[in-house]
């Protein structure tokens, strides 16, 4: 009999044991149900036919079709650019605009070079003058009437 009570006692805990682990399974599934998130709203409308635009995104490079090098016959500093970058051109538009003072300046002194150069010339003519007149009376040498005639080179 003792071993009688011992099974019967065995399966009384067996079954306690599995009434427990029963119990267990189903409560956190009520809990879980119980903490579920609410329904969203959802708005409806009526289905219409319609165009829709398409958008494309991409990552690329870009060049221009026609390009242009634009090189100054000057030199000098940028004073202004009479463009944007990108914006169309026609002929005789500014595009840019070189500091006028260096070209200026330089020529003032060829201005001044011609004066001096034509006051030497003038000076060279009035001395050939005066060796022509001189020559005949032997004052002056025939050398140096050739060499102040204001055509020859020395």
């Amino acid at each position: 009999m003792n071993r009688h009570k011992a099974m019967l006692g065995g399966a009384v805990l067996l079954a306690l044991i599995a009434a427990a682990w029963l119990a267990f399974l189903h409560k956190p599934a009520d809990a879980a149900m119980q903490k579920a998130p609410p329904p969203i709203n959802v708005d409806t409308s009526a289905v219409t036919q319609a165009d829709v635009p398409v958008y494309l995104q991409g990552l690329g490079t870009v060049q221009a079709f026609y390009t242009v090098t634009v090189t100054a016959r000057v030199d000098g500093e940028l004073e202004k650019v009479g463009f944007v970058e990108g914006q169309t051109v026609h002929k005789g538009d500014l595009l840019a605009q070189i500091d006028p003072r260096p070209a200026r300046a330089a020529y003032e002194q060829a201005v001044a070079t011609k004066a001096k150069d034509a006051a030497q010339l003038a000076n060279a003519k009035h001395d050939f003058e005066r060796y022509t007149l001189l020559e005949p009376q032997d004052l002056a040498s025939k050398q140096t009437v050739t060499r102040s005639a204001p055509w020859s080179i020395n």
